[in-house]
């Protein structure tokens, strides 16, 4: 397994494979090493297929706790900066399989904790994603788990 996001503006590109690490522009990059969500912006993903409610939630749980949020309009690009350690997570209600495997596979590769998906039904349905350094990861989990609410089927089909 592969992955790859380009970042044409910056001249970026991030990249891992399965067991071998993460790397930008051949660089070897890693997740942040922040133990706080105060210390560092999380990515908030959102789109027009969950809830507005998820989102507002999200930020103002994110919010409360000290933290920063961040949105650049790129969830793909949002996973490769938290691969980068430029976020210290990343999370949306939902996300197709094409816009974020790859910074998945990223991501992890370069450290960071990923809740685990059932990809066959992420290929099809998409997948929420929740993506954070070690020591933030717990907490972003929580804010997820209590801001979003659950896809249905329909909802994303």
């Amino acid at each position: 397994m592969i992955g790859v996001i380009r970042d044409p503006n910056s001249g970026e590109t991030f990249k891992a494979a399965l067991g071998q690490g993460a790397y930008v522009n051949d660089r070897p990059i890693s997740a942040s090493d922040s133990t706080s969500i105060s210390v560092g912006s999380t990515g908030v993903g959102f789109n027009g297929r969950t809830a507005a409610t998820d989102v507002v939630n999200a930020v103002g749980a994110l919010i409360s706790k000290g933290g920063i949020f961040f949105r650049n309009a790129s969830g793909g690009l949002m996973l490769a900066y938290a691969a980068s350690g430029r976020l210290i997570g990343y999370i949306e209600p939902h996300m197709n399989a094409w816009d974020c495997l790859a910074g998945m596979l990223i991501a992890t590769e370069a450290g960071n904790q990923m809740e685990e998906i059932d990809v066959r039904s992420a290929l099809v349905r998409g997948a929420r994603v929740v993506v954070g350094a070690p020591g933030v990861y717990d907490d972003l989990k929580m804010i997820a788990d209590t801001s979003f609410a659950p896809l249905k089927v329909s909802e994303v089909a």
